[in-house]
C-alpha cells in the first residue's frame, strides 16, 4: 500500500514509514480546504499539512476480486503499432483518414 499527500509545503518525513496509522486532526484552512493530519509508527510521530491524502493498493492485494484484463500477444503488437504510428505527423494523418472512413461507412449503412 502507498499514501501519498497531496500539496505538503514542508515535511521531515523519513524515506519509509512502517505500520503507520494517520489521523486527520483537523481542517487548518477553509479558502484552500488543507488539513492536519498526525502520522503515529512505532519509529516516531509527525503532524503534516497537506491539501489532501491518497491511498493506492496494488490490485493483488485482493486476489481474484478484481480480474486484471489479458490481451492476446496480437492485440498487443497492434496497440504498439499503432502508438508507434501516432507519434508521427504521417502516422496521425493515416489514423485520421482510416477513422473518418469507417465513420462515413457506418453512417452509410445506417441510414
Amino acid at each position: 500500500m502507498e499514501v501519498r499527500l497531496q500539496g505538503v509545503l514542508q515535511h521531515a518525513l523519513p524515506e519509509r514509514i512502517e505500520n503507520p496509522r494517520i489521523v486527520q486532526l483537523s481542517v487548518t484552512s477553509e479558502a484552500r480546504a488543507r488539513r492536519l493530519y498526525e502520522i503515529q509508527s512505532p519509529g516516531g510521530s509527525w503532524r503534516i499539512e497537506a491539501d489532501s491524502l491518497q491511498v493506492h493498493e496494488h490490485p493483488a492485494l485482493f486476489g481474484r476480486a478484481v480480474a486484471l484484463p489479458r490481451f492476446r500477444f496480437s492485440q498487443r503488437i497492434l496497440w504498439g503499432l499503432l502508438l508507434w504510428m501516432a507519434r508521427f505527423q504521417r502516422g496521425r494523418a493515416l489514423i485520421e483518414r482510416l477513422t473518418s472512413m469507417k465513420r462515413r461507412g457506418s453512417a452509410a449503412a445506417t441510414r
